[in-house]
């Protein structure tokens, strides 16, 4: 398969892999929270 130069996967795939998990930490983090008894 051709890499797309002009999409983000093709030049940097580790960075955009790191963002993705990065937010569903966050994501998680606050659905965490959100279950916690107030």
């Amino acid at each position: 398969m051709p890499v797309d130069s002009e999409s983000p996967l093709g030049r940097e795939p580790e960075q955009t892999a790191q963002s993705v998990l990065n937010v569903i930490k966050e994501l998680v983090k606050e659905l965490r929270q959100g279950q916690e008894p107030p």
